[in-house]
């Protein structure tokens, strides 16, 4: 019956569920056009009872796979790429249409799934906006709902306690009396350390968004002022009253380090001077917020701020800051944190959010400016890993750090690759093939950063091993699944079709594309990437996965080689060769890494040292020095046994090889054989 509920139901929804969903079930697309005109679809056909029904009319297995397929387009669009603002609006006023169609009692499940699309929704646009107000508000309110409801649900342990037996209350109230009495005299640091330790994570996620909205001089102090609220609140005038002054003391003292324009105009200073009662403690919190005010950092991001609110009065309808004098603002601002303040996490989250709000969508993010702001994140994670954190409440967990990582350079590699490849008429392929690895490469670094870092801390070998085995894990997964799997493998999608119009348009074009830049030679670069940062990751783990990936290339580039040798092709046969080079050079790398006795690999070395041979002979004479040099470096080093102890040949294959390419010569066997005689008789 569950099986006949489901295609009845997909039957109901089938016109509006194939809105799509080429782009769900089939290859990669990293298309612009493709995307917006499947969610411009879904839009309209969401209001088209033609198309699909009145939600209310439908049946709730129905309107639920009506609710996920519209929730799943939008999810698989911005994992692949970056959508303007107003689609981010019109996905949830889309989530909440289905919301508002399930106020009937028997939709309760349909409104609770709404209510899941929702959430996940808001947290993937507060990773996709991070570094902007709108992202800091979302992660704000997430978090005072899961304290107002962690409260309510503390209130209701409470009244539940109180209605059970009388002689366990009485018993339960002597021993609370007992407890007050002991906190009367107990040090007030003690009772710090016990209220931060029983409110780690509420106040580990303010600590987090604090951090993550420093730069934000319009509207930072809002961060802080909810975290004093929630403790005054939730704590002042109870047992824990000292504590809790105490840390409302530090939430002021870290604001005041940091310039706002609460700070600028005095309200946060009027808030301490209503809250401190402490006529030296407000002294020395004035003069902290005194240094900030002075401070070239305050000075810029003032500027930055003030340049914000004119352009914003005088084009309310436009982008604001994307002006010279705005530019010029920015990058002062950034040039500011990075060097005279030393915070580069700053300075990079100002560079990303000119991308994501100061700049008309879409921004330009190429390879430089990709690298500028990995340049920035490297500088701020060395500093960080490196760092010494003291106190009961670090800026980020293992887990959690290692979760930002991976989100910020997948951000950055979404908009690297959709600058250049969101047309995929006009993709740029080679570019982006360089962003892609640039990232890859970028995520490696920062993992052999941290275990550098690992290894000078004072921790057990079990501790370490485990903090640097999940790093490990989570690193190589992302490259895996994000990298390799998803970005490359969609860049070489756009390959395979621009093959094919190569291919259809070759007999009528007046001219070829340079060999460089043909889609074919650039899907040989792409298995090559994927194979390098696979073994980057880790090489014994994924030797096989990049021998899969590397062995068919061969056969094909050696085919191709051989066509291109007939037609006399030097340019082409030059490109092919500087590809197949990388392409062995992989393949060498992975049978390293199989030496561990589970394969035998004597084998696999002499059919590379075959490989060798077989490009040397189908290499032009221009690139003999090139494939000579890889060649006698392969068998000069682990090659070598492999291959003599095969009788294979040996170093001596070069020299033969090489000598019939230079001369031109088909040497067979012997000497004496010239191209197109007879072989002289001995006498």
């Amino acid at each position: 019956m569950a099986a006949l509920r489901s295609i009845l139901s997909r039957r109901e929804v089938n016109q509006f569920c194939s809105i799509g969903s080429e782009l769900l079930s089939g290859p990669l697309s990293l298309s612009l056009e493709k995307w917006e005109a499947a969610l411009e679809a879904l839009e309209k056909a969401k209001n088209d009872s033609s198309i699909l029904p009145a939600v209310a009319s439908l049946s709730i297995d129905s309107a639920s796979t009506s609710v996920r397929h519209y929730h799943n387009v939008y999810s698989k669009c911005v994992r692949l790429m970056v959508i303007p603002l107003r689609r981010w609006q019109q996905w949830r006023e889309g989530l909440c249409f289905f919301m508002g169609e399930s106020s009937r009692e028997e939709a309760a499940p349909l409104a609770t799934l709404c209510r899941q699309c929702l959430v996940s929704q808001q947290e993937c646009f507060a990773v996709s906006f991070w570094g902007c107000w709108s992202s800091v508000v979302i992660r704000l309110e997430l978090h005072m709902t899961s304290l107002a409801a962690a409260a309510a649900s503390e209130v209701g342990v409470e009244k539940s306690g109180e209605n059970g037996d009388g002689d366990v209350s009485f018993e339960e109230g002597e021993e609370k009396d007992e407890e007050e009495e002991g906190v009367n005299t107990e040090d007030v640091d003690l009772s710090i350390l016990r209220l931060r330790r029983r409110c780690y994570s509420e106040l580990y996620q303010f600590q987090r968004i604090a951090h993550d909205a420093a730069h934000l001089f319009g509207s930072y102090a809002m961060v802080g002022r909810a975290e004093r609220q929630w403790l005054t609140d939730t704590f002042l005038l109870g047992r824990d009253e000292k504590a809790a002054e105490a840390l409302v003391r530090r939430s002021f003292k870290r604001d005041f380090g940091v310039p706002s324009a609460d700070l600028d105009s005095g309200v946060l200073l009027d808030e301490y001077h209503s809250f401190e009662i402490n006529e030296g403690k407000e002294k020395a919190m004035a003069k902290r917020a005194q240094d900030t005010l002075k401070g070239a950092w305050c000075l810029k991001a003032r500027d930055v701020f003030e340049h914000e609110m004119r352009a914003q009065n005088e084009r309310p309808s436009k982008e604001c800051g994307s002006d010279n004098s705005g530019n010029n603002s920015c990058e002062l601002l950034v040039r500011c944190l990075r060097e005279k303040v030393g915070r580069p996490d700053l300075a990079f989250a100002v560079t990303m959010r000119r991308i994501l709000e100061n700049e008309p969508f879409p921004a330009k993010v190429d390879l430089a400016r990709v690298e500028f702001a990995l340049s920035l994140f490297l500088q701020w994670f060395e500093k960080y890993t490196h760092e010494r954190h003291h106190g009961e409440i670090p800026l980020f967990t293992a887990a959690d750090l290692w979760s930002f990582v991976l989100e910020r350079h997948t951000e950055l590699l979404k908009w690297v690759v959709f600058h250049y490849c969101h047309d995929e008429v006009v993709a740029d392929l080679s570019s982006a093939l360089e962003a892609v690895k640039a990232v890859g490469f970028s995520a490696r670094h920062c993992l052999d950063v941290y275990l550098v870092a690992m290894a000078s801390r004072r921790l057990s070998n079990d501790v370490r091993k485990q903090f640097e085995e999940e790093a490990r894990r989570k690193v190589c997964s992302w490259v895996e699944h994000t990298v390799v799997n998803t970005f490359l493998s969609a860049i070489q999608s756009i390959c395979s079709e621009a093959a094919a119009r190569v291919a259809a348009t070759a007999a009528t074009a007046a001219t070829t594309p340079s060999f460089a830049f043909s889609p074919e030679i650039i899907s040989v670069h792409i298995n090559v990437a994927k194979a390098q940062l696979l073994l980057l990751c880790d090489a014994a783990f994924y030797a096989m996965d990049a021998r899969r990936i590397l062995l068919p290339v061969v056969d094909a580039g050696f085919k191709r080689m051989s066509a291109m040798s007939v037609e006399t092709d030097l340019s082409g046969l030059s490109c092919w060769t500087f590809c197949m080079l990388g392409v062995l050079s992989c393949l060498r790398r992975s049978v390293c890494c199989l030496r561990d006795g589970s394969l035998p690999t004597d084998d696999l070395f002499t059919t590379l040292h075959s490989h060798y041979r077989t490009l040397q002979r189908l290499s032009p004479s221009s690139t003999a020095d090139l494939v000579t040099d890889a060649w006698i470096d392969f068998l000069s080093g682990e090659g070598r046994g492999a291959v003599v102890g095969a009788r294979q040949g040996g170093i001596f294959d070069i020299t033969r090889v090489r000598h019939a390419l230079i001369n031109n010569d088909d040497i067979v066997e012997g000497f004496g054989k010239e191209k197109g005689g007879k072989r002289l008789r001995d006498e």
